[in-house]
C-alpha cells in the first residue's frame, strides 16, 4: 500500500468526508492493519462482544515492546497475513462499529500531542491522512 499524505489542519479548518456502502472503496480501510488500541478500546470491545479481558487479548490482539519505550502495545491480529485484514471487518461493514477502536473512530484524522521542552505547554496537533485508495473525500 502507499504512504498516506498527511494535510495539517488548523483549528476550526472544515473538510469533507465521507464513508458508507455508496463509496466505491468501503472498507478498503480495513485492510493492511496496523491498529494499535488503547485501554479504553480494549474495554468497549469487550463489553461489545460480551467476553472477558483476557478471551479479547487472546482471540484478537498480539501484544509485543515498544522498541522505544519498553512499553507493551496492544494490536488486532489481522485475519490474513497477506491482506492484513481487520478480523471485524464484513462485507457490510464493521461488525463492532458502535465500539470500534478510536483511530477507527477518528478516521480521516490523525491526532498527536506534543510538549514544549522549555515550558511543558501541551499542544494538540490534527491532520488529515489521505491515503490513495479512500475516495471519502470525493463524496458529499
Amino acid at each position: 500500500m502507499t504512504e498516506a499524505a498527511m494535510t495539517p489542519l488548523e483549528p476550526g479548518a472544515r473538510f469533507c468526508f465521507r464513508c458508507s456502502p455508496e463509496v466505491p472503496c468501503f472498507n478498503e480501510c480495513c485492510r493492511d492493519l496496523s491498529q494499535y488500541l488503547t485501554p479504553y478500546d480494549i474495554l468497549r470491545l469487550k463489553n461489545c462482544l460480551k467476553i472477558s479481558s483476557g478471551e479479547l487479548l487472546e482471540q484478537y490482539t498480539v501484544r509485543y515492546v515498544g522498541p522505544e519505550t519498553g512499553l507493551p502495545v496492544i494490536a488486532l491480529k489481522p485475519n490474513s497475513s497477506v491482506e492484513l485484514e481487520c478480523p471485524f471487518v464484513r462485507p457490510t461493514g464493521c461488525a463492532v462499529y458502535a465500539d470500534r477502536p478510536s483511530s477507527c473512530r477518528m478516521y480521516p484524522l490523525a491526532r498527536a500531542i506534543s510538549r514544549s521542552r522549555e515550558t511543558g505547554a501541551v499542544t494538540e496537533h490534527f491532520a488529515l491522512m489521505k491515503e490513495p485508495h479512500c475516495q471519502g473525500f470525493y463524496a458529499d
